[in-house]
């Protein structure tokens, strides 16, 4: 596992799905996955994952520039090689959304991207979700939103390689664009956003196209071809 961080220490490990998936012995055991499928007949096209963050997050604005948080990068399958910044690339998004999310989080909490194929994902998706099929996106939270401020562990955010890379070929968009952007939501899952509702999915949308733009990215929310395949 490589350990990209924002300090110089040396950060605790942060347990991934894998390590969790022994059972009840090992810490923070999951209880709850998400994944990208959105209710059908919404307002716009579906696109990426949905999360059981928890139950939102508070309105108030939490200037957090100088927020630092320990990252850990692993690469689970030798597809990734396609994409051979992708530490440095989730490093940049998961930073980005912690310091504009409009939640207040602890300096040097930990964060762990696993980088997966379709199969890895698929067995996560049909383990914790019930869907037998791959999707681009699962966020793991490691802690309820209300207990985010003093947590450790923020979470697992896991992206599967050909999901990711077929998405970014039919919308005609750099794969390192469309990982960001993934990465970008997963992490907002991990610390309490949601799109259940139009509401929630309004405010979601808006603070990922904020983001993104501040990285020289387009709005991912508008385009025609949808992220979700059935």
């Amino acid at each position: 596992m490589k350990r990209i961080s924002t300090k110089s220490r040396k950060a605790l490990p942060v347990p991934s799905p894998a390590m969790r998936e022994r059972g009840p012995s090992a810490s923070r055991p999951i209880t709850r996955a998400a994944g990208q499928d959105k209710p059908k007949g919404r307002r716009r096209p579906p696109s990426l994952p949905r999360s059981g963050g928890g139950s939102g997050v508070e309105s108030q604005e939490y200037p957090q520039s100088t927020v630092t948080l320990d990252i850990a990068v692993e690469r689970s399958s030798p597809f990734w090689a396609a994409l051979p910044e992708a530490e440095e690339l989730a490093e940049r998004a998961v930073l980005a959304g912690a310091r504009s999310c409009a939640v207040k989080l602890r300096d040097g909490a930990e964060v762990g991207v696993q980088l997966v194929d379709d199969a890895r994902i698929r067995a996560l998706n049909a383990r914790w979700r019930g869907l037998d099929k791959p999707t681009n996106v699962l966020s793991f939270p490691a802690s309820p939103p209300d207990k985010l401020a003093s947590a450790q562990l923020l979470g697992d955010i896991v992206i599967a390689y050909e999901t990711a890379r077929r998405e970014a070929s039919d919308e005609r968009i750099a794969l390192r664009d469309h990982f960001i952007h993934l990465v970008l939501h997963g992490f907002l899952h991990l610390v309490g956003y949601d799109h259940r509702d139009d509401r929630e999915a309004d405010e979601m949308e808006a603070l990922e196209a904020r983001v993104l733009a501040g990285m020289a990215i387009a709005n991912p929310y508008g385009r025609s071809v949808p992220a979700e395949r059935e």
